[in-house]
């Protein structure tokens, strides 16, 4: 389980930074926002940026899910303190989950205003 949860996360980790375009570039300027040819380059990758998104995003719920299932199974058998670090676990996931959703918002909403073909 322990082996499954580290490649969950890194699975995540890893289709996070490859969706919303790994700002590097960005991150020693003050203005993240894309221009000149990084922004004609989001804006033809706009579907793939979304599509790669979703995929993120389902696979959130699908954790959630699992954790869900494993607290209830936790709960029903009386063990608190694994119940106690599932529902931290999922409380994490639903923090993603926002983080991956605000993010994806920014970035459609980016492209509404700069994309011509939006």
């Amino acid at each position: 389980m322990k082996r499954t949860l580290i490649l969950t996360v890194a699975g995540l980790t890893a289709v996070g930074t490859l969706a919303f375009g790994g700002n590097a570039s960005a991150a020693s300027n003050d203005n993240p926002t894309p221009t000149g040819e990084r922004a004609a380059q989001v804006c033809r990758k706009l579907d793939q940026i979304n599509d790669a998104a979703a995929r993120h995003l389902e696979a959130i719920d699908a954790r959630i899910a699992r954790l869900q299932t494993n607290l209830e199974t936790a709960t029903a058998a009386g063990r608190t303190k694994v119940a106690a670090r599932l529902e931290k676990a999922i409380a994490a996931a639903n923090t993603a989950k926002e983080k991956a959703q605000m993010r994806l918002d920014q970035v459609n909403t980016w492209a509404v205003e700069n994309c011509p073909a939006t």
